[in-house]
């Protein structure tokens, strides 16, 4: 009956070991709970919409401006006309259009002057345009290369962000789940050590005053200083586990199998790019201060004033007519030459008045030598950017030689557990055979379920480890 009594607690004590927690939280859950409980991963996500749209406003094109000025209005009084003179100036509609050339058109009212007891006025309405070609490197492809580099950044930040947050989070529960762990190793060892103390003592094996008794006695005291130590870094850590996860430590189920397959691409992943679009971006500077230094500016400009009056006096002269002008300017670094050419028509008259106007300018360029040296420096900034580049590409495939590598351990070490729990639920199996046929004892058969017990934490925290190694890969191929 005794014996019968004893298995029924022994059933109990092994079924016991593989009860997990009731409130477990499975590993989806526990990861999409801390990504939305975590300020950290919303600044993350901030960051990334605000790179999105920096670089919308980059790329958004240029529209038709449109600026209007109001002029000028005063009066004054003319003593020889014995009236008040009403004038303007300065009214005008300045349209620049969204081209390369900054293209402005401008009309406006000009001069315009009016007496209101004679009813007399003066104008000088006209119409004016300018545009500007620019002969050689613009640096139109600098804009487009950051924009690219922008996107591919700011998409990278976040990716890698989420990866790492992730890892930091298996991590973390890998700590809890070794503490545990090691909390049920060490309360085993206390209670096997104390078994042995309370056997020999009632069998009269050892006595309190013997040494081997005191020996044991004290690896018994400082096991149980290792608990209070194990069980007070469990309490920190699963303060920091709610930190994290704004969720109480429950214990961990449906981790899924990782996916560790991983292949070295010989151009790198998204750093090896970053780099590659800082280098051409780099060549881009270097070019455009080169073309700064070389490059010609052509101004074209070109206008139409109608001058009109109604009367004669003492102001204005009655008459209306056409002036127009036409004008260009090259320039560069060292020199200037302009034309223009201007004439004049009278309707009443019906002459014609042309003219024209030629100007020049020259100077020794005595920023050359500052000029060189700075072309210089981007020219070396171009080399710091290769080197840069070419380091990054090693790393990559140092880093990937090295994760092929981790990889290979992890699937050998993950094979060799999964046989050694095997053969663990083997030897429990027999144990309990034995125990039924009276040939073993119930420690022997504690011991065998402790073992499996343990062999699942091992499990438990090997595929996460899994995992880890499955973020690298991630990090690696973004």
């Amino acid at each position: 009956m005794l014996k019968k009594y004893a298995r029924g607690i022994l059933a109990l004590l092994v079924v016991s070991l593989y009860i997990p927690p009731l409130f477990s939280a499975s590993l989806g859950d526990i990861v999409k709970n801390a990504l939305g409980s975590s300020s950290q991963m919303k600044m993350y996500l901030l960051s990334k919409q605000n790179a999105e749209l920096a670089v919308s406003i980059d790329e958004a094109d240029d529209q038709l401006g449109i600026e209007i000025r109001s002029g000028d209005l005063s009066t004054t009084y003319s003593s020889s006309l014995d009236a008040y003179v009403l004038s303007s100036s300065g009214s005008s509609v300045t349209f620049t259009l969204p081209d390369d050339g900054d293209t402005t058109i401008s009309v406006g009212t000009g001069s315009t002057d009016y007496i209101p007891t004679l009813s007399a006025y003066a104008t000088s309405p006209y119409l004016s345009a300018t545009h500007t070609i620019t002969f050689g490197e613009t640096g139109d492809n600098r804009s487009a290369l950051l924009g690219k580099q922008n996107t591919l950044l700011g998409g990278y930040t976040y990716e890698n962000s989420v990866t790492n947050f992730k890892t930091s989070l298996y991590q973390q529960i890998i700590s809890l789940l070794t503490t545990e762990k090691n909390i049920k190793d060490t309360e085993k060892q206390i209670a096997d050590i104390q078994t042995e103390l309370d056997n020999a003592l009632k069998l009269k094996i050892l006595t309190p005053e013997s040494l081997s008794f005191q020996e044991k006695n004290n690896s018994l005291e400082s096991l149980k200083g290792t608990l209070a130590s194990l069980q007070a870094n469990s309490e920190l850590v699963k303060q920091q586990y709610t930190s994290l996860t704004d969720l109480n430590w429950e214990g961990v189920t449906d981790i899924p199998d990782p996916e560790l397959s991983f292949s070295t691409n010989p151009n790198g992943n998204s750093q090896v790019k970053l780099k590659m679009m800082a280098l051409e971006i780099a060549k881009e500077d270097f070019k455009v201060e080169q073309a700064r230094q070389t490059n010609r500016i052509l101004g074209l400009s070109g206008s139409v004033t109608l001058p009109t009056a109604n009367a004669t006096n003492t102001l204005f002269t009655k008459g209306s007519g056409v002036k127009s002008s036409l004008g260009a300017e090259l320039s560069g670094k060292t020199f200037s030459l302009g034309a223009s050419a201007s004439a004049s028509y009278d309707f009443d008259s019906g002459k014609i008045n042309p003219g024209m106007t030629i100007s020049g300018s020259w100077n020794n360029d005595n920023t050359s030598l500052v000029d060189t040296l700075i072309l210089q420096e981007f020219e070396n900034k171009v080399l710091l950017a290769q080197i840069e580049y070419n380091n990054t590409l090693s790393e990559y495939l140092y880093d990937a030689s090295s994760l092929i590598g981790e990889l290979a351990s992890w699937k050998l070490s993950h094979s060799l557990l999964e046989n050694a729990m095997q053969y663990h639920r083997q030897v429990l199996v027999h144990q309990k055979d034995l125990f039924a046929r009276g040939l073993a004892r119930q420690a022997d058969v504690l011991a065998a379920s402790f073992m499996i017990e343990q062999d699942s934490y091992d499990f438990t925290i090997d595929m996460l480890k899994g995992l880890v190694l499955q973020n690298k890969i991630h990090s690696l191929e973004l």
